[in-house]
């Protein structure tokens, strides 16, 4: 799990990293197998909002099984594009 947190711009290095340790912590204790990375951002600055896109995927709509191709005979899972 990747996670954006975005503080006060005048918070403290400290402080900020202090909520993360306390964020990822809580995510764990639900999610033990989930690996959380965490990155602060600053909400006075403007480049903190650039990349507010660089880990969020769409989940595809529900389809029909049959829209799907079919498992490999050897295997392999099939490849669906996003």
């Amino acid at each position: 799990m990747s996670l954006h947190v975005i503080v006060p711009g005048l918070w403290t290095v400290q402080r900020g990293h202090r909520l993360l340790e306390s964020i990822e912590a809580d995510i764990r204790h639900a999610l033990p197998s989930v690996t959380v990375f965490t990155h602060l951002e600053s909400l006075i600055d403007p480049a903190s909002w650039d990349d507010t896109s660089l880990d969020r995927t769409e989940t595809p709509p529900l389809e029909s099984p049959a829209k799907y191709p079919q498992q490999s005979s050897d295997g392999d899972a099939p490849l669906l594009k996003k």
